[in-house]
C-alpha cells in the first residue's frame, strides 16, 4: 500500500494546490520520515501550514494525519 499511496501522491500533485502541492512533495520525498513527524514538523518541514497538512489528508482520503501515517506505513 505504501508504494501505491506514494504513486498516488506523485501523480496527483499537479493538479493539487500549491501548499497542499508542497506537502504531497514532502512525503513523496521523505515517506520514512514523515511517519515519525507530528502535523506541526510535517508542515513546518513543508513550507506550508498545519491546516493545510490535515485538508491535503482529507482531500487523499483520510479521515486526518494519524489515519494517513498508518496507511503510510503499511
Amino acid at each position: 500500500m505504501k508504494q501505491a499511496l506514494i504513486a498516488s501522491l506523485r501523480a496527483a500533485s499537479g493538479s493539487m494546490t500549491p501548499a497542499l502541492a508542497k506537502v504531497a512533495d514532502t512525503v513523496v520525498a521523505q515517506p520514512q520520515t514523515t511517519l515519525y513527524q507530528s502535523i506541526t514538523e510535517l508542515a513546518e518541514t513543508s513550507g506550508s501550514s498545519e491546516a493545510s497538512v490535515m485538508r491535503f489528508c482529507r482531500e487523499q482520503g483520510f479521515s486526518g494525519f494519524q489515519d494517513f501515517k498508518l496507511a503510510l506505513a503499511k
